[in-house]
């Protein structure tokens, strides 16, 4: 087997002898014969393609022997690097080889083919809801043909962008697009759904103006804020003590990753036993008063008559006076009892 060199040889020899040409000529179409006879470069055994944008992607692959520089074919257009990888335009679906190119000028075969991978999908909106489904949705990505939606350890695949899963507000909820030719985008940022409004919420009145709040514990909540009297108390555990007074409307609500949850059903503040003991004896110094006017009124209506059937006008008019008072004393006392007694039933 000849070597290089002596194949050149061999050419001169036999071109000067039978063709008679000249030096210049030959030592001219050397570089040309050591191109012919020059090993080809190796097949690239390795493309990648990285990180992706909405235009472009980055495409990398392994040394090839022999390679001294390369040559990146996506669709029609052709790149030239000697570098190892390249940042390039391309869209979802685009074939994607690559070849080598020897200092020679001699080219390797193309590489097997990669096709260029979807955007990932912006990160998802995860709409608020009361139970432990939620709703998951997301931008439309170009040239995706099915999306996967991850929640937790489960995921689905579906067509539209949007789908209803399961899920806690420790539950981390991804979404990636899929292509033609197996293609697969990255994750999009992960998303939290807001934890569900704390439930079982109840208040223990301590004393006129202190009431302990407790509540079930929320899923994947790290914190939660009480609302009474006008104030907001901060909690990490499922029971404050708050300041508050009869009749305030207590209410709290849960913070997880994904945010504040909605608000629980509010509960009001019962009386404290201080409190329900000084009302019953309001009442029933209340109820004693009112015993003494309406027999104020009975006489004093008496009175009136008589005054009435023997003309004495003063005396009437005096009465009448009276009467009036009493009557508005006996409406005032009326409506207070009425109240104490429905404060009382409520607690």
């Amino acid at each position: 087997m000849h070597t290089p060199r002596r194949a050149l040889l061999a050419f001169v020899t036999t071109a000067t002898l039978v063709m008679g040409a000249t030096v210049p000529t030959l030592i001219a179409a050397v570089p040309a014969v050591a191109a012919a006879q020059a090993p080809a470069p190796a097949k690239v055994s390795t493309v990648a393609l990285g990180s992706r944008t909405s235009s472009k992607v980055t495409v990398s692959w392994s040394a090839a022997k022999r390679a001294a520089r390369y040559q990146v074919k996506i669709g029609s257009k052709t790149t030239r690097t000697t570098h190892r990888s390249v940042k390039v335009t391309a869209a979802t679906g685009a074939a994607v080889r690559v070849r080598s190119v020897s200092s020679a000028g001699r080219v390797g075969p193309w590489s097997n083919v990669r096709y260029v991978q979807p955007v990932a999908p912006s990160k998802p909106a995860v709409a608020v809801s009361l139970t432990s489904t939620v709703t998951v949705s997301w931008p439309k990505v170009s040239g995706a043909t099915a999306y996967t939606v991850s929640a937790g350890s489960k995921s689905i695949t579906v067509k539209k962008t949007s789908a209803k899963v399961t899920a806690s507000a420790s539950t981390v909820l991804k979404v990636r697009a899929l292509g033609n030719h197996g293609t697969t985008s990255t994750w999009s940022t992960t998303a939290y759904r807001k934890p569900v409004a704390p439930s079982h919420l109840s208040a223990r009145t301590v004393d006129s103006a202190t009431a302990v709040v407790s509540w079930s514990a929320v899923a994947g909540a790290s914190q939660y804020q009480v609302t009474a009297a006008g104030g907001s108390f901060s909690a990490t555990s499922t029971a404050v003590t708050v300041y508050a007074l009869h009749g305030d409307s207590i209410k709290v609500r849960a913070k997880g990753k994904g945010g504040w949850s909605p608000w629980s059903t509010a509960v009001t503040k019962k009386l404290s036993g201080s409190e329900t003991a000084v009302l019953r004896q309001q009442l029933s110094d209340d109820q004693t008063e009112l015993s003494e006017v309406n027999a104020d009124i009975t006489q004093d209506e008496y009175w009136l008559s008589v005054a009435v059937e023997y003309g004495d006008t003063a005396r009437a008019d005096e009465l009448n006076s009276e009467l009036a008072g009493l009557r508005s004393r006996k409406a005032a006392l009326d409506k207070e009892i009425a109240a104490i007694q429905a404060t009382l039933a409520k607690g």
